[in-house]
């Protein structure tokens, strides 16, 4: 319901010193105490002023809105107008807040897509209103709001972080992406549902948070590797100098030692400094490197078939993806000459990371909306074992690369692909 003021040609129309309204339910013209006798009968569940010179507000009313008494100024008049219908819908929201359990407040918050700019002006107006009664809801409401703020700031560095700093910020906020976090996530995306691409952009970031978490919980269940994992930064970290560093980090490449305990206190390491206002740039800067180099080493590290279907996916065209597939699934041996890496497949291998990737999504999806806890697929390649919570997240961030790309459906055509062009017998089983 819209406020509005009593204009020449409106409902309402000034007649000398008062003002007549008429009911546009009856069409009858009513005054003074009969119009908060006709607000309230149409249930209006609040009249203000009662007298001339004042205004009656009438909330809930679909009947009459706002009337002003006494001699009209337009200017005035409508910026009271705005003024009081800002603060009925601060009032209708107070009471909406009043008849809910307050366990339901921050949910309310966080599905609004409007909290975010009207929270202010709405505690404004309860703090002006200052009835008693009001008092402790809006001490409560406060509570409930900080609460929101604190999830909020947490959701909005995740979903906006690059892939670069979004391990590190996982790690550091640890503990705090717990379950009640991601119904909080999902209840903000719900809010979405007008802006499809946004919120399917805000659902894949979190599935890649999840994916993240859930490999980090399983870390952080090992101590005796996070205690080496713990001495090994502190050693890189000491170092006399950032050469010194930099050899560390390219021994334990060499000899397999750069973990991934290793990596996720480099990550959350990273992730504090960068978020520290009291740390030197200078410090950061060093981070920044050694986090890097270690990034870098691992990617060198990965199996055949990740790199393959991270290049492929990087490829902006699906003719262009074909002969990449092609070239693929070509025998030969796998070789570095120079800054090129020769590597071949076989269509096989690759189709199964490729469904490894996508069921690791969809179980991330079902996740999403149930435990975020449960345990991640493994995927067996020549170099060993890599879980699809890599690849899944792996796939993520070569996606943030691409401008518009949608990873998942890239995936799911590059799967058709291979089964319709490159495995005998498999095209007729395809599902659109």
């Amino acid at each position: 319901m819209s406020a509005k003021v009593g204009l020449p040609g409106a409902r309402g129309v000034a007649v000398g010193g008062g003002h007549w309204v008429r009911s546009r339910s009856s069409g009858d013209r009513l005054r003074g105490a009969s119009l908060a006798r006709e607000c309230l009968a149409v249930g209006g569940r609040r009249v203000q002023g009662c007298g001339r010179g004042k205004s009656f507000l009438c909330i809930g009313s679909r009947n009459v809105h706002l009337v002003w008494s006494g001699a009209f100024n337009g200017a005035q008049s409508l910026r009271g107008g705005e003024v009081e219908d800002e603060n009925e819908r601060y009032d209708r929201l107070a009471e909406v807040f009043a008849n809910r359990e307050e366990a339901a407040w921050e949910r309310l918050m966080a599905q609004s897509r409007r909290w975010d700019g009207m929270r202010e002006g709405f505690f404004r107006r309860l703090r002006e209103r200052g009835e008693e009664e009001e008092g402790e809801l809006l001490g409560r409401l406060e509570e409930a709001n900080e609460r929101y703020a604190r999830k909020k700031e947490i959701f909005d560095k995740l979903t906006e972080a690059s892939d670069f700093d979004l391990e590190g910020l996982v790690a550091l906020y640890g503990e705090r992406l717990d379950q009640e976090f991601f119904d909080f996530c999902r209840d903000v995306i719900l809010s979405y549902k007008s802006e499809k691409d946004e919120q399917e952009r805000l659902a894949n970031s979190m599935s890649a948070v999840i994916t993240l978490r859930e490999a980090q919980v399983d870390l952080e269940d090992d101590a005796e590797a996070l205690q080496k994992a713990s001495e090994q930064l502190g050693k890189i970290l000491e170092s006399a100098s950032l050469e010194e560093a930099e050899k560390q980090i390219d021994g334990l490449l060499e000899t397999g030692g750069m973990d991934p305990a290793l990596m996720m206190m480099m990550a959350k390491a990273w992730a504090g400094a960068k978020e520290s206002s009291m740390m030197k740039e200078e410090a950061k800067d060093v981070m920044f490197h050694l986090y890097n180099k270690a990034r870098d080493g691992l990617t060198e590290q990965q199996p055949t078939e990740f790199k393959i279907l991270k290049f492929v996916v990087s490829q902006p065209t699906a003719r262009e993806r074909r002969d990449a597939l092609e070239a693929a699934f070509t025998p030969g041996l796998n070789y570095e000459s120079g800054d090129t890496e020769y590597l071949s497949t076989t269509p096989e291998k690759l189709l199964k990371t490729v469904d490894t990737v996508l069921s690791t999504y969809e179980l991330q999806r079902m996740k999403y909306n149930l435990n975020p806890m449960a345990p991640a697929q493994a995927l067996k390649t020549r170099e060993g074992e890599l879980t699809g919570s890599e690849v899944f997240v792996g796939m993520q961030q070569e996606a943030q690369r691409l401008p518009g790309s949608n990873v998942i459906e890239d995936l799911r055509e590059i799967k058709v692909m291979i089964m319709r062009d490159f495995m005998t017998g498999q095209s007729d089983i395809l599902i659109p």
